[in-house]
Order: C-alpha cells, then sequence, then structure tokens
C-alpha cells in the first residue's frame, strides 16, 4: 500500500532509516541470490518491518539461504503467517496499525502459528524492554544497530532448533502411547494427535480429513502444522504411525498377521503386507520370522489366515 513517508516519517523511523542505510553501506553480498526454483525447499521467512530501507536490507542478508516474504506491519504480517508456510519470522517492535509486540503475542497465542520462533528487532535496548519480548514470547531479541554475521547466525540457529525439534518428535517413542512428558504447547498438540491416532486405529476409513476435525484446525493448517512439528505430511504420519503400532503387535507374538492388519485399519492383508515392507523393507512373515525364540508352533498361529 502506498503512502506519504515524508508525512510519517517521526525522528524514531529518521533513525532508522540512517541506521538501515549505513549497514546496507557496509553490507557486501557474498553471492548471488540462487533461483527461485532452486530455494524451494529452503526455510521461508517472514520479515514485518515498516522501515523500506531496513527491509529492503533485511532481504539482502537473508535471501541468499532462504526464500523471504515481506509486510509493512503486523497484521499484514498475520495474515502471511496464518495463510503460507513460515519457518521463521523476524520483526520490528515499532510499526503502524500493529506493533511488533502485540504481532509476537498474537503469533503464539494462535494455535496454527504457534510454533513458528519469533526475533524482535528493534533499537530498545532497556532489559526492561527484552523482557517485554521475551514475555510475549519471543524467541530471541536483537538490537539494533546489528551486525549482519550476527543476524544469520541467530536465524540459523532457531531454525536449527526446530529441525531438532522436529526430529525428537519423529522418533518412536513419540508415535507410541508411552509418551506422557508434556513441556509446551506444540507438545501437548503432538500428545493429542498421538491418542486419536491411537483410538482411531482400526478404522478403516479414519483419514487425515477426520483427524484434522478432531484436532479442531482447518485441512490446511494442520497440514503445516504437522508438518512443521515433525517432518511429515499427516498422510506419511498415519502410515507410519500404523505400520510401527503394527510392528509392536508383531513383537508381541500374540495375534496373527491378519489380525494385526485388522486392528491398525487394513481391510486385506496383503494390501497391510505391502505398506509393512515399504515401511521396513520387510514383509510381516519375515519379521515374524526373525523375531527370536519363535518356537514352530507359535509361528505357525501367527502365519495363519
Amino acid at each position: 500500500m502506498m503512502r506519504d513517508e515524508e508525512s510519517l516519517e517521526t525522528p524514531a523511523f529518521a533513525i532508522a532509516r540512517r541506521e538501515a542505510s549505513l549497514l546496507l553501506q557496509n553490507y557486501t553480498a557474498t553471492s548471488s541470490p540462487e533461483p527461485e526454483n532452486l530455494r524451494l525447499s529452503q526455510a521461508t521467512v517472514l520479515l514485518v518491518e515498516d522501515n523500506p530501507d531496513m527491509q529492503f536490507l533485511l532481504r539482502q542478508i537473508l535471501s541468499e539461504k532462504y526464500r523471504i516474504y515481506t509486510a509493512g506491519n503486523g497484521q499484514e504480517g498475520l495474515q502471511i503467517a496464518q495463510n503460507k508456510n513460515i519457518d521463521l519470522i523476524i520483526s520490528d517492535i515499532l510499526m503502524p496499525e500493529m506493533d511488533g509486540l502485540t504481532f509476537c503475542e498474537k503469533i503464539k497465542l494462535n494455535f496454527s502459528t504457534s510454533h513458528i520462533p519469533v526475533i524482535l528487532l528493534t533499537a530498545r535496548i532497556l532489559p526492561q524492554h527484552k523482557k517485554s519480548g521475551f514475555l510475549k514470547g519471543a524467541d530471541d531479541y536483537i538490537t539494533k544497530p546489528f551486525d549482519s554475521e550476527l543476524l544469520k547466525i541467530r536465524v540459523e540457529n532457531l531454525l536449527q532448533q526446530r529441525q531438532k525439534l522436529r526430529e525428537i518428535f519423529s522418533r518412536e517413542f513419540m508415535l507410541t502411547p508411552r509418551y506422557e512428558k508434556i513441556t509446551s504447547p506444540d507438545q501437548v498438540f503432538l500428545k493429542k494427535l498421538v491418542d486419536i491416532m491411537n483410538e482411531n486405529l482400526a478404522e478403516p476409513d479414519f483419514n487425515i480429513d477426520k483427524m484434522s476435525k478432531m484436532m479442531y484446525l482447518s485441512h490446511m493448517h494442520f497440514i503445516r502444522k504437522v508438518k512443521q512439528l515433525t517432518g511429515k505430511k499427516p498422510v506419511d504420519l498415519l502410515k507410519s504411525f500404523r505400520m510401527k503400532k503394527a510392528r509392536d503387535l508383531l513383537e508381541q507374538k500374540n495375534l496373527s498377521i491378519a489380525d494385526v492388519a485388522f486392528k491398525v485399519g487394513f481391510d486385506l492383508p496383503n494390501s497391510f503386507s505391502r505398506a509393512f515392507k515399504k515401511e521396513f523393507n520387510i514383509t510381516p512373515t519375515e519379521f515374524v520370522k526373525s523375531l527370536p525364540d519363535t518356537n514352530s508352533e507359535v509361528l505357525e498361529e501367527i502365519l495363519q489366515d
């Protein structure tokens, strides 16, 4: 949206403009941005900044490695965060329409966006200012003027932390009833998701649409949330969950392969066998035969149709 910048230029705005100009003069790009089609799989960063010069500078610093979206205030930023697949947000604090503190709070209180790390970027350096930012849920707080390399390092660190969380959440113990510890809203979300999958696993028509409704999220927000937290699409997560549950049941040696197939939502044992082999690169029959201390009588019962 066009605006008369001269009429809006407050002393703080003028200082920010000078800071951006100075930083831009000192910043030298080390390589050319990659073509858009080569960056589609990379992390996406949302820049929420009302100063065009500072916004341009941040884009220059980060666009070599990340896909970039921009917004001129918190209200615009909220709309983008709710409708795009955003991995990290950098937001100024002093902005029109919606300031950065309010924006950060809304991001963290909205269930569909609460997992996104937020870095607040501001010239306000007093401890109480930092405290206000962290109380609103900010993951990091960087003061202006800033070092471009330091900013890139802190962005990378936050993204790596999220990746580590995805790996933890995707581990097998997160996909079993044994998981109990609850320490964050994201883990509460995953615990609820695991419970729902456990309760409905035997239903052949249990699918992503039903899962999203049970989680009280739209189909789009559900897919985005699960992918951000686990690194997997919900459909792939459900398949993996079914197969891991099937493997656990087969290891107990109390049910036939056909019975296990029905318990994890497969009407046809042959379909179950194909899915199991795709997940573990071994058929259910081969898996059972590989189990230790399985006598021929028990093996016969497990392998029966």
